[in-house]
């Protein structure tokens, strides 16, 4: 019987002229709605917390672990990040799945949809797809 990994997505989140603190707030309020999906949420660890902040550097600057268990669930989150970034000026969403990255930053809802479905379209067919035969 095949075993099906959970596939992990790196969220590093930001908005223009955002401290640490913010960074915290914002990947707090996105975790939040992609646990809503089903996703297993937690923040990325980053090494030493800033000067002058608490412990847990990782959700200061903004970057969170996402895992998912079944591939379809990938576009739902996606989604939600899409949606969440949708119409707030200045903010932004990297995203990485095994070292390959996108940037969803300043670009119209029909922009960021196509940049999304080339990029899993990319991944889908590449070389890395391969492993999972």
């Amino acid at each position: 019987m095949a075993h099906t990994a959970a596939l992990r997505l790196v969220l590093h989140v930001d908005e223009e002229g955002a401290d640490d603190e913010r960074r915290a707030e914002l990947a707090e309020g996105l975790g939040r709605e992609l646990r809503e999906l089903d996703a297993a949420v937690s923040p990325l660890g980053g090494g030493e917390a800033p000067e002058g902040t608490k412990s847990g550097g990782a959700v200061a600057l903004g970057a969170l672990l996402v895992a998912v268990a079944q591939p379809e669930l990938v576009s739902a989150v996606l989604a939600a990040v899409e949606a969440w970034g949708a119409g707030r000026a200045g903010r932004s969403v990297r995203i990485e799945i095994d070292g390959d990255s996108i940037e969803v930053t300043g670009l119209s809802a029909k922009d960021r949809r196509r940049l999304i479905d080339s990029w899993l379209e990319r991944r889908s067919t590449g070389p890395d797809s391969e492993r999972d035969t």
